[in-house]
Formats: C-alpha cells, structure tokens, sequence
C-alpha cells in the first residue's frame, strides 16, 4: 500500500512539474522532483523513474534516469539496444544533478519504456524475463508497420505468459511505445 501511494503522490507531483514549460529539460525535471520528494517520503522509501523528451524534428530522443532499471528499449531494423542513462534514486537526497544523454532517432524506429515488473517476472525456474533473452526477441520482432497498441498487447501477453506458471504476478506491468514516422 506505501508503495502505491507514493506513485499516486508521485504522479501528482510530476503533472505539476511538467507543466508546459519552454526548454523543458528531463534532468531539471527529475531534480526538482527529487527535492519534493524528499521532503515528502518516509525515510527509506525511494522512486525510481526514468523521463525521455522526444524531439520529433530532431528526432533526439533525450533521456535522464533516476535509477530505473528497465532502461528503455530502442529497436532499429530488428535490432534492439538499450538505451542507458543512470541516475540516483528519487526522494534519497536533496539537491542531487541528474545528466541527460541524448540518442539520435531515425524513421521507423520504436523505442519501448516498461516498469520492471515486465523485466523482472520470473518462470518457474526463477529465470527472469530480461536475462532469458526473451525479451529482446520479442521486441526485436517489431516492424515499424506493427501499430504500438499491438505492441504493447504482445509485450505484456508475452511476459505474463513467461511467468505464467507462477501461482500470481508479482508486480504491476506498464509499457510505452513509441514509433518514429
């Protein structure tokens, strides 16, 4: 239940903060979170977020990472590539900087954002899903035609399926897709 409600709170903080702004930055963005947080979390308790700002003209996808794990998914022409950024935890410390890394996008590409509940669901063996390497293959298997809404039926079918033999699931799944034109 704590760890609920301080994605509701989280949430609510991170509307007001993303409010459209002009140079909206995603390690400003995360800074300033961190500090509300800080103040408002019981200690011990963290957040973990990773925040991408796509440039469509550019096509810069620009990432900043507050100790998210399942870093987001690029697939280019059946490949697939982690994109990584680190970044300390959220609500552990005030005044922490966050960096930004930016990563040049091309047409057609799909970049996949997940909680960790899709990476870590293990199969009845304690396998998880992103060390199996099925996780890889089935994003890789996505075509710049494939609608994202599929993609993300797919995903998430595939990953409870993995860990189906398990008695329940122990983690919420949420994906982001998105597609580059």
């Amino acid at each position: 239940m704590k760890g609920a409600m301080n994605a509701v709170m989280t949430n609510g903080v991170l509307r007001l903060a993303a409010k459209p702004q002009p140079n909206l930055s995603p390690a400003a963005l995360l800074g300033e979170l961190n500090d509300v947080l800080k103040e408002r979390l019981e200690e011990l308790m963290n957040v973990t977020m990773v925040i991408g700002l796509v440039s469509v003209e550019a096509k810069r996808l620009t990432l900043a990472n507050a100790a998210h794990h399942a870093h987001p998914l690029l697939v280019r022409k059946g490949e697939v590539q982690r994109l990584i950024a680190k970044g300390m935890l959220l609500g552990m410390m005030a005044g922490i900087r966050y960096r930004e890394v930016e990563f040049l996008l091309q047409s057609g590409d799909v970049v996949a954002f997940m909680t960790d509940g899709i990476i870590e669901i293990t199969d009845s063996s304690g396998q998880d899903y992103a060390g199996s390497g099925q996780l890889e293959q089935v994003i890789g298997g996505f075509t710049a035609e494939m609608p994202p809404r599929e993609m993300v039926d797919v995903l998430i079918d595939d990953a409870l399926a993995y860990g189906r033999r398990k008695a329940e699931q122990d983690d919420y799944m949420t994906v982001v897709v998105l597609r580059l034109k």
